[in-house]
Parts: structure tokens; sequence; C-alpha cells
């Protein structure tokens, strides 16, 4: 990645602060990311280090925003789960797979993924299922089976309710078709 000459100005000056020096300057970089979006504590951290603060006052200021609820990790993952099911179809598998790689705790990932049951995870398979069917029209039915259970299987649907979910859709445009005739 490169860096500007300015910001690596920065990053070099900020490694030269001490916690009584450097905490407020961090503080307020770590509001100004806040105010763009929420963030988890980890990546607050690490967006600190980053730039160049010290692992004592990126600690600091990092505990501060969480014990004044700013930064709330069950919050953010609570959000990013309803987000990522509703807007981009994953299962719970995946959602969980990228909560830990924001730096999200194991149990806390947990707790927000209990918001899906597996209704949701099936419902919102068949919706994908389906939407998939609809822009593959003259496809023969095997190819669009595979097609089904590839795109699920890569948004972390289990592989039996892939293929269970593309066979109802698939059965549903058959129907449409008979009828029509």
């Amino acid at each position: 990645m490169r860096v500007s000459k300015r910001l690596q100005e920065l990053i070099e000056k900020n490694r030269t602060l001490d916690l009584e020096s450097g905490f407020e300057p961090a503080r307020e970089y770590a509001l100004r990311l806040l105010d763009m979006r929420d963030y988890p504590a980890a990546q607050i951290f690490s967006k600190l280090r980053a730039r160049g603060y010290s692992e004592e006052i990126a600690q600091q200021v990092t505990t501060r925003l969480e014990d004044s609820g700013l930064v709330n990790d069950m919050r953010y993952a609570s959000m990013f789960v309803r987000d990522k099911h509703e807007f981009r179809g994953l299962a719970r598998r995946a959602i969980a797979v990228e909560l830990v790689k924001k730096g999200i705790a194991r149990e806390v990932a947990e707790a927000a993924l209990e918001q899906l049951s597996s209704d949701d995870e099936k419902k919102m398979a068949l919706v994908w299922a389906q939407k998939t069917v609809r822009s593959s029209k003259g496809l023969e039915t095997e190819r669009c089976l595979r097609k089904i259970v590839s795109m699920l299987s890569r948004k972390g649907y289990a592989p039996s309710l892939a293929f269970s979910m593309a066979k109802e859709a698939l059965a549903h445009r058959e129907e449409e078709e008979n009828d029509k005739w």
C-alpha cells in the first residue's frame, strides 16, 4: 500500500507520542472514524495502530470508546448480521466467518447470529434460488440446478439446503411453464 508523504510524516510523529500527549489526537481520529460508520473495537484498535499510535494509546482509546458505548461489538455484529443476510443473502456460516475476520469474538458472533432462524435462512435461500432461476431463462434444468447450488454454496448455505432450494425453485419454474400452456 502506498502512503502519502504527509500521512507518513503523521505516522512517524504519532510513533513518538507518549500516552499523555497521544491520547487526545488518537481519540479524535477514532471519533472521526465513528462519525462515518460503526466499527468493532478490533478495527478501531487496528486503525489506530496503522496510524502510528502506540499499542498502549490504541488500547486506552478503544477501551474508553467501549466504556462510553460509542463502540459496541454486539451492536455492530447484530447490524452486520441483518445487513449481510437481508441484502447479500449470506447464510449464518458465511456471516460468522466474516465477523471473526473483523475481530468480533466468537461468543459475540454466535449471540448475534441467533437472530437468524433456520426458517429465515431457508426462506432467503429460496429467494436467491428463485432470482437465479428467473435470470437463467432458457438454460437447461441441469445447468440451472448446478448454477443455483454453486451460488448458494458460495453464500455459505449447506449443500443439502442449497440442493433442496434449487430443486424447489426449478419445480416452481416448471409449474409456471406448464400453466402457460
